[in-house]
């Protein structure tokens, strides 16, 4: 066996038979077994975030023209069209690069999410070869069988991950990828510039660092990354002046940009919302600020579901929001074990940087990207995903085929091939068969729920979903079960969330497609005292108090009880057309054209364009022997419509 440079702790002899075809080739299998993996997401249609960036963004739909907007406002602006809406979650969004792509995409495609998939795929396979690029190029110092193993067995482990499946298979992904993409560009440029000196390439550096923070503001790891690969992989200290500002200079032009455009809403504070703040706590009825012991030791499980996530992803789900992470408190083994791994990773990274170990800088690497999306240091609105995972998965695959490779006396020279083999059949499988959950959104939300029990917003998406279906389907008993189905994602939605608005709101439209109105006006109501400006709330309540006094009127034939309802809604707002309509016909059936002659005035001039307003006026006149008023309002109606059957 060959002795190891003493001055380089990488140096690895070669544990391979010569070269192999796989070798030689692998950049085409590295493309070819991205493009392979996620080729079934090609049918798919939008879902989940697709509609704050692409399909509900009004700068995104106004494709080149729509540019402006998405440089100078926040990245959810072009959804909510309202100042301080898009601020849903803390310290605002400025990710603006993605959306300009899909503006890009929109202006010359249309809406298109075979597109949108289509480029998901090819930035995928731009930034997995890239990644062998820089694997290879950071190991440039191994034997080239070395190297060259360990480059394309790291960089097929990234490929097939099936924890990537919720980056590549949803195209709003694309921030994530284009993020590592950008990132990857940025530390190859820059080794580049410490192997052969050209300025040109510390220029390509700082600019795809630029562009990575424009993506996705985790890029900003890479002020870390990049001088402590160079000082591992090259020996060169992080002393000079240059390099610095180089890489320096970008994050403080995207800070400054970022703040102009964001202002005051990027400070970080977090809302006091379950949904935009998992550390929250209900106590007499209001939620206040988990305590500081709960909130670490919650964070902490998170993060060694993280790793377990790396190392086994199963199951999988989009969905961790309150309570699918349970709150923990430090007598907790899951938090006392995630502690002790973390605190040992760290000491040991420290201890082992000074070597040039490739481990402690894998561990580094990964502690560093992790460490914006923890909730450690910035709040980002739940309590983990597993997009932010992408950036720090590059550590785990690199040092799981470099400690694949390693010789030993229990590794025969073929057992990294056949350990290897059996990680990527395992995990491309894996990929293969998440993809198909991503199809749309009916197909995740219904699908992952029965993972994220615990998830109220799970809940009430899958909710929300079913009472969609219902209302499409023109089987009137299946569609009668799936609202009752959504009522039961929606009651837990609310057990888990008693505030949450939107499940009453759900609730409440659920029970109106039932005909049980008493139960969707408690549901709207309490949508209202929870938030008393809620304007779809106010409007659907309105509908059902038409809708249950048309119901016992028409269908119950209880004319008494469908004027309180409508009565109801009357007082509720006076103004409106199909309220003052239904009374006045419920009074005219019910032998009282006087008072319905008010109702239809008041129709009449609600609506003084509408045919039927100015009939049903002409009848009741003609009930209370005003004949020629009758007939001028007649005339109206037939004037307004010449089609209009007139009573003889």
């Amino acid at each position: 066996m060959k002795k190891k440079n003493p001055s380089n702790p990488l140096s690895l002899s070669p544990n391979l038979p010569p070269e192999s075809f796989l070798l030689r080739w692998a950049p085409f299998w590295i493309v070819a077994l991205s493009l392979l993996l996620y080729a079934n997401t090609l049918g798919h249609q939008f879902a989940l975030d697709d509609a704050i960036v692409i399909t509900e963004n009004s700068f995104t739909q106004q494709g080149l023209k729509g540019f402006k907007g998405i440089l100078t406002k926040d990245t959810f602006f072009g959804f909510f069209m309202e100042e301080g809406k898009a601020n849903l979650v803390s310290g605002g969004r400025y990710r603006p690069l993605s959306l300009l792509f899909f503006a890009l995409e929109y202006q010359f495609f249309g809406e298109n999410p075979f597109v949108g998939h289509l480029f998901n795929l090819i930035w995928y396979a731009l930034t997995c070869f890239l990644l062998w690029k820089v694997f290879t190029s950071l190991l440039s110092s191994l034997d080239p069988k070395a190297r060259d193993w360990i480059s394309l067995m790291g960089t097929l482990l990234f490929v097939a991950h099936p924890l990537h499946t919720e980056v590549v298979a949803n195209i709003k992904g694309r921030d994530e990828i284009l993020a590592l993409f950008f990132s990857l560009l940025s530390l190859y440029s820059y080794l580049c510039w410490v192997d052969k000196g050209k300025w040109k390439y510390l220029g390509w550096a700082s600019l795809s660092l630029f562009l990575g923070l424009l993506a996705k503001e985790n890029t900003i790891t890479f002020l870390l990354i990049l001088p402590l690969s160079a000082w591992v992989f090259r020996g060169q200290k992080p002393t000079r002046l240059a390099p610095w500002l180089a890489i320096v200079a970008p994050a403080i032009l995207f800070l400054t940009i970022r703040h102009g455009v964001l202002g005051q809403t990027g400070t970080g504070i977090p809302p006091m919302e379950l949904m935009n703040n998992p550390f929250l706590i209900y106590e007499n009825g209001k939620y206040i600020l988990m305590p500081f012991g709960e909130k670490m030791a919650t964070i902490f499980h998170g993060l060694l579901i993280y790793l377990k996530l790396l190392i086994f992803p199963h199951p999988l789900t989009h969905d961790y929001y309150p309570r699918h992470i349970e709150i923990k408190n430090w007598s907790s083994i899951s938090s006392l074990l995630a502690l002790g791994i973390y605190t040992f990773l760290g000491i040991y990274a420290l201890l082992k940087i000074k070597t040039k170990s490739l481990y402690a800088y894998s561990i580094l690497y990964y502690i560093a990207t992790l460490s914006v999306v923890s909730n450690l240091f910035f709040p980002v609105g739940t309590h983990l995903s597993e997009r932010f995972l992408f950036m720090p998965s590059v550590a785990f695959t690199l040092a799981a085929g470099y400690f694949l490779y390693r010789p030993g006396t229990f590794m025969k020279p073929l057992f990294p091939h056949l350990i290897s083999l059996v990680l990527l059949v395992g995990f491309g499988f894996a990929t293969i068969a998440r993809n198909p959950v991503w199809y749309d959104n009916s197909t995740l939300f219904l699908t992952d729920v029965k993972t994220s029990v615990n998830s109220a917003k799970l809940q009430n998406a899958a909710g929300g979903e079913k009472i969609r279906l219902g209302f499409e389907s023109k089987d009137e008993t299946y569609a009668k079960n799936l609202y009752q189905e959504a009522i039961v994602h929606l009651t837990r939605a609310i057990e888990i969330h008693p505030l949450y608005k939107n499940a009453y709101l759900l609730k409440g439209n659920a029970y109106v497609y039932l005909e049980d109105y008493p139960m969707a006006l408690e549901s709207y109501a309490q949508a209202l005292r929870l938030d008393p400006g809620y304007k779809e709330a106010y409007n659907n309540r309105l509908v059902a108090l038409r809708k249950a006094g048309q119901y016992y009127g028409e269908k119950l034939g209880d004319l008494n009880k469908s004027i309180i309802f409508l009565q109801e809604a009357y007082s509720y707002e006076p103004r409106d057309y199909e309220t003052n309509r239904l009374l006045g016909i419920a009074y005219a059936i019910g032998g009282k054209p006087e008072v319905a002659l008010g109702y239809f005035q008041n129709a009449v001039e609600i609506l003084p364009e509408e045919a039927g307003a100015w009939m049903n006026l002409g009848m009741v006149l003609g009930q209370l022997e005003k004949r020629e008023e009758s007939i001028r309002a007649f005339s109206k109606a037939k004037q307004l419509d010449p089609e209009l059957q007139m009573p003889q």
